[in-house]
């Protein structure tokens, strides 16, 4: 294999030594065979390891010209006896050295060393004879193959416990499988066992990935410390046993998924260089986006996302130049195919993983941003804008876009996964995928946007999935939380939610977000409304109870003040307020002079009443000017008055 310029003496690698642990090591460069790269399951061996054996033994050139002249394997080298070596005309003394060799094979334990063993083969699919499924949201990638470039003196530890091979053992010493998902279980396994040779088991993780549109149904990727760093494609194989490349390891479209997930890890987290594996168990095959690997010298650990300042969106008004941009070139670099039984695979596995756990990251910079995933109806392709687009946080118009794009994956959760998206003139909205698009979840939501909040929303169909559009809305920050004037508009908004006859089940701080209707006229609504529970026929009683919930959950206090800012909507939502039982927003003059009042309440009548709960009273000082010497005194009055009540209840008892 070539070398490359990209050299572990040039980067800041991240620390794999453990102090408390000696380890045997090897080397990739290392390409003499001898008997301690042998493993010692000695029936493995080829008649060429037998042969490197019996060289180190006393006497060995003799024992060594013998099995060789013989072709002895180390199937056949267990059923050698003394009469049978007699016969073979090898001299007492040499055989007496060879059967006691022999001997002391048979004793030493069995190595489940995956480095030495390799891959146990396959079974057959045990049910289904179809055929491996191919994405078609994805468009075809070419391929250049090459030599990867490897890491110089890459220590791999040898004689753990392979969990793979425990695995096949545990099973009759047999590898059974179904269904893709059973394959990728196999080769994570692998995986695994690759990351634990190169002592990088409490650092690097393996886990199944939600896709872009929020399906899961091939891909893993490799992280470190929360980063993704590598990507993984599965395929179930078309042959178990091959001799030649399976013809999903030729099949462009696959290069063109696992394409653009490593393109994803370059333009959305800033990765360095990006490696890929795509594997079917019996086959693998390693990938990479630049045929120069970029310098690690200015890459920092983590990257930080950058978002540009963000307005507080009004619901009306709307870029209308359109932005040019062009398909991307959909070529990389990979190597050949590698069968499981290739005596080199797992020394390519562990250099690929040791690329990925050394490579660097650049922040990203959103406002500098010109690469995107353009998001069709049936597929998805990487583009590149002439220019960095000029974002619009006001809610456009969902119903007029036409072509939409991926700017940043905001994550997901249970029900999908939500991208900040755009429109080619640069009008920002939010576009969440369901997993379980055949189901009516998203017309669902989009009903509660409007009956709730009276936010029109649209349903439509991206990348062969279901998923709903919906107006960006600025989260709520933690000095919005801190904002007495914020929380009795919070207050307003789950009090509405609960007019609408709704409770929500997950209602969490990050799930709010506020808009102006007009400058300075600012609305809270909270926008994940996966998990809602109907409680229309519910008593006036359990209304308030989950009012009271929802409120916990979150950790605000109720509040009977209205909101000078309460979350009312569009001019649309105003006319349909009728039909949809929706009260209409107090005026905010009115609104400010019934907080003057609170603030003027009788304090001696607050704090002298011994019956007034503790959390009523925490509610009456989130009202009150916050004067600290005010409400020391307050406390201390309060607090003699109880003491007072108190002893002469006590006095009552003993003297009367």
């Amino acid at each position: 294999m070539s070398k490359s310029k990209y050299q572990p003496t040039n980067i800041k690698t991240r620390s794999t030594t453990n102090k408390n642990q000696t380890t045997e090591t090897t080397t990739t460069t290392t390409t003499k065979t001898s008997s301690s790269g042998t493993s010692n399951n000695f029936k493995t061996w080829t008649s060429e390891q037998v042969n490197q054996w019996a060289l180190e033994l006393d006497l060995g050139d003799e024992i060594a010209t013998f099995l060789k002249n013989y072709d002895v394997c180390g199937k056949y080298l267990g059923t050698l006896t003394p009469n049978l070596l007699r016969e073979y005309g090898l001299k007492i003394s040499f055989a007496g050295a060879l059967l006691s060799a022999i001997k002391k094979l048979k004793k030493t334990p069995r190595s489940h060393d995956i480095i030495y063993l390799g891959l146990p083969k396959l079974n057959s699919m045990s049910l289904s004879k179809s055929r491996p499924s191919i994405n078609s949201s994805h468009n075809p990638a070419k391929i250049s193959v090459k030599e990867l470039p490897i890491f110089d003196n890459l220590k791999i530890i040898k004689n753990f416990p392979s969990l793979i091979w425990c695995l096949y053992y545990a099973t009759n010493n047999s590898l059974k499988w179904a269904s893709e998902n059973d394959i990728s279980q196999l080769v994570v396994t692998v995986l695994r066992d690759v990351i634990q040779s190169l002592e990088l088991a409490s650092k690097i993780t393996c886990q199944s990935e939600v896709t872009v549109n929020g399906l899961i149904p091939d891909i893993w990727v490799l992280t470190y410390d929360g980063i993704p760093i590598g990507v993984v494609e599965v395929k179930k194989p078309s042959n178990v046993d091959p001799t030649e490349a399976n013809e999903e390891m030729e099949n462009l479209q696959v290069h063109g998924q696992i394409y653009d997930y490593m393109l994803l890890l370059s333009r959305t987290y800033g990765q360095k260089n990006v490696f890929g594996i795509v594997s079917t168990y019996a086959q693998w095959r390693c990938y990479w986006l630049y045929d120069t690997f970029i310098d690690m010298a200015e890459s920092v650990s983590k990257p930080n996302i950058m978002l540009p300042y963000i307005p507080i969106p009004l619901i009306k008004g709307s870029n209308k130049k359109d932005s040019t941009f062009t398909p991307m070139s959909r070529e990389f670099f990979a190597t050949k195919v590698y069968n499981y039984n290739n005596p080199d695979l797992l020394k390519l596995l562990a250099n690929v993983i040791y690329h990925m756990y050394n490579t660097g990251f650049v922040h990203i910079d959103l406002i500098k941003k010109t690469h995107f995933i353009n998001a069709l109806e049936d597929s998805m392709i990487w583009v590149k804008f002439s220019s960095p687009l000029a974002y619009n946080f006001k809610f456009p118009n969902l119903g007029s876009i036409q072509k939409v794009f991926l700017i940043q994956d905001l994550g997901g959760g249970a029900h999908g996964k939500v991208w900040l998206s755009c429109d080619q003139k640069g009008n920002v909205f939010v576009l969440k995928f369901f997993k379980n698009h055949f189901n009516n979840n998203a017309e669902n939501e989009s009903l509660l946007w409007k009956k709730i909040w009276g936010i029109e929303t649209k349903v439509r169909i991206f990348i062969n999935n279901k998923s709903l559009m919906m107006p960006y809305l600025k989260p709520l920050s933690e000095e919005d939380w801190d904002d007495t004037k914020i929380q009795i508009c919070i207050n307003e908004s789950v009090k509405k939610f609960i007019s609408a006859g709704y409770y929500h089940l997950d209602i969490k701080k990050e799930h709010f977000g506020k808009y102006q209707s007009k400058p300075g006229n600012l609305h809270i609504v909270f926008f994940d409304l996966s998990s809602v529970k109907n409680i229309t026929n519910e008593s006036m009683q359990s209304k308030k109870l989950y009012h009271q919930k929802m409120l916990d959950s979150i950790k605000i206090i109720s509040q009977e003040s209205g909101c000078t800012a309460t979350p009312t909507t569009t001019s649309s939502s105003l006319r349909s307020q009728k039909t949809l039982n929706i009260q209409p927003s107090s005026n905010i003059v009115t609104e400010k002079i019934k907080l003057k009042k609170v603030e003027k309440l009788d304090h001696f009548k607050i704090f002298i009443n011994p019956t007034l709960e503790t959390s009523q009273l925490i509610k009456r000082l989130k009202l009150i000017k916050k004067d600290g010497n005010r409400i020391v005194f307050y406390f201390l009055h309060r607090t003699i008055t109880i003491v007072s009540k108190l002893l002469f209840d006590i006095f009552c008892v003993f003297f009367f």
